[in-house]
């Protein structure tokens, strides 16, 4: 037999279910919970330049990602991407660079 811890377990379970797909059904979204930390920390920003020249913003957590693995060496400076001022540049040995503001490399310190 199942004991009631098991049914009371099963029950918040199944209620929260519940919940989300009553959420659902109202189109109401939620958050994805993954991007949680991201989004607390709104002002890190990372750009890239590509082997072509071209600057584009990464989302942070797969900036981070990339940075870790394929960069060969950083160093610190004053870089100005739009109205942003980036302070560590990240190189790769393929010609890409990765640019961070300091939010952004204390984002993928803590969390990296």
């Amino acid at each position: 037999m199942v004991s009631s811890k098991v049914w009371a377990v099963m029950n918040v379970s199944l209620g929260l279910i519940a919940v989300m797909l009553i959420l659902n059904l109202m189109q109401i979204e939620l958050p994805a919970l993954g991007k949680s930390a991201e989004q607390l920390r709104g002002d890190s920003l990372c750009v890239m330049k590509n082997f072509e020249g071209e600057f584009i913003v990464r989302e942070m957590s797969s900036c981070c990602l990339e940075k870790n693995k394929l960069t060969l060496g950083c160093e610190e400076g004053n870089w100005y991407y739009q109205n942003e001022v980036l302070n560590r540049h990240c190189s790769t040995g393929n010609g890409i660079s990765y640019y961070l503001n300091q939010a952004g490399n204390d984002y993928c310190g803590v969390l990296w």
